[in-house]
């Protein structure tokens, strides 16, 4: 098809052309030429027009073939040149054509009773070939984020919507949204209280007084970690006016007191991350962080009581409580397999606990109650064992729910040789034993 836009540019161009031979400023000879000029017709000679583009932002061009005339209606042209010109009598037909002396077809001119209407266009923009390109561009990047935010509203209407799942006696699934972040230290106070208070309304129990006992020590350690907070501030506000005040005076012994309280401030500094990182771990996990201070000033038996021992917290469902995750029975080595694990996990407060399976690293859910499975133990015999453990429970609203809570095994092997040192007692049954030999001493050596 040809551009509309540039065919009818070319039709007025004719036009004008045409009106210039009867404005009086031509010679008789050049006035016929002009009225006797006339485009080829689209229609009865579609060879005389082409269309071609020079790159891909290029806009498309017309060109018309000139001196070529078709033999035939909707033939190729056949090339006539080097003829001397010779005014044209046209004798109008139902198709616009003309003749010339001798019977040949010399053109197939568009006179004005042509309907342009009939002509095969190709609409082309009157924008830029770029700028074209670019719309599209964006046209499609946004057509992709109507379709990502319509998938991801339809995944999450999926995943809240777990109603018609059903698992064994499970009557419904949920996936509670994990909660990561922790509020600040002088708001965590009144969150544990709370917490403590709800506690105490359960029916009593060992794991119930441990929980309540693990809650009151992070309460602790946030006030601890709020003093020492506070000690900070007040050490680097006295270090900052005293550097001011060496800045002033020059004095030596007021850049020694500057000096000195900046190493105070920098020790409760540090003092106060420590403080502040304890704060923040017995917020998330009371129970754990309990086991970790109870581990440090423990007996031997104690201790080997608590490290039997780990309290994991789950991913969605952090403030019901953490899972206890004990050894059963002792682990053991076993040659060219490994340390085989021996674990166990406890409800710890939780209603309706039941265990789905357990996962080593990246590998398939075990679906069993206790784990008894090898891990591979390093070449310095540390181990480090990433875990996941995949349970259900009965939550406050009475639904079952499904959480997961990972958990990394580390530490190393402790060797400890057991050797026994006997005397040597002669085989007096044995006639044919004899006694060592007697070391003679060297005269070298001295007596």
């Amino acid at each position: 098809g040809l551009p509309r836009g540039l065919y009818l540019q070319l039709r007025k161009a004719e036009s004008d052309f045409k009106r210039l031979g009867d404005s009086g400023t031509l010679t008789e000879r050049q006035g016929e030429f002009v009225r006797a000029f006339s485009l080829p017709n689209p229609l009865e000679f579609p060879a005389a027009y082409r269309v071609r583009k020079a790159g891909v932002f290029s806009r498309k061009k017309l060109y018309v073939l000139w001196g070529m005339v078709p033999e035939g209606p909707r033939k190729q042209p056949t090339i006539r040149m080097g003829g001397a010109y010779v005014p044209e009598t046209f004798h109008g037909d139902s198709h616009g054509g003309s003749s010339v002396d001798g019977g040949h077809a010399a053109s197939v001119p568009m006179d004005a009773s042509s309907d342009v209407a009939k002509v095969d266009y190709d609409e082309e923009s009157v924008w830029p070939r770029w700028l074209q390109l670019l719309l599209w561009c964006l046209g499609f990047l946004l057509l992709l984020a109507i379709l990502w935010l319509f998938f991801s509203l339809l995944l999450r209407s999926c995943e809240g919507d777990d109603s018609g799942k059903t698992s064994n006696q499970l009557t419904a699934e949920h996936r509670p949204k994990p909660s990561d972040a922790i509020p600040p230290i002088d708001k965590r106070k009144p969150l544990l209280d709370k917490r403590i208070d709800e506690m105490r309304k359960e029916p009593d129990s060992q794991s119930l007084r441990d929980r309540i006992k693990a809650n009151e020590n992070a309460v602790r350690r946030q006030d601890l970690a709020k003093e020492t907070d506070d000690a900070y501030r007040k050490s680097e506000a006295a270090a900052r006016a005293a550097i001011r005040k060496a800045d002033e005076t020059s004095d030596p012994h007021d850049k020694n007191e500057a000096e000195r309280l900046s190493r105070e401030a920098d020790a409760l500094k540090a003092g106060s991350d420590v403080a502040r990182r304890r704060a923040d771990e017995a917020f998330r996990a009371p129970q754990e962080a309990k086991r970790l201070d109870d581990l440090e000033g423990a007996s031997p038996a104690d201790r080997k009581e608590l490290r039997s021992k780990i309290y994991v917290s789950p991913k969605n469902s952090t403030e019901v409580g953490e899972i206890l995750v004990r050894r059963f029975m002792p682990d053991e080595i076993v040659p060219k397999k490994g340390l085989r694990l021996h674990l166990e996990a406890e409800a710890n407060g939780r209603r309706d606990f039941r265990i789905k399976g357990w996962r080593l690293g990246i590998g398939p859910l075990i679906e069993k109650d206790r784990l008894e499975e090898f891990v591979p133990v390093g070449p310095e015999l540390d181990v480090d064992v990433p875990l996941e453990l995949s349970f259900v429970y009965r939550g406050n609203d009475g639904e079952m729910c499904e959480d997961t809570a990972p958990f990394t095994l580390k530490g190393d092997l402790e060797i400890i040789p057991r050797i026994e040192i006997e005397r040597y007692k002669e085989n007096t049954d044995n006639p044919n034993s004899k006694p060592a030999p007697e070391k003679k001493a060297d005269p070298r050596l001295g007596a």
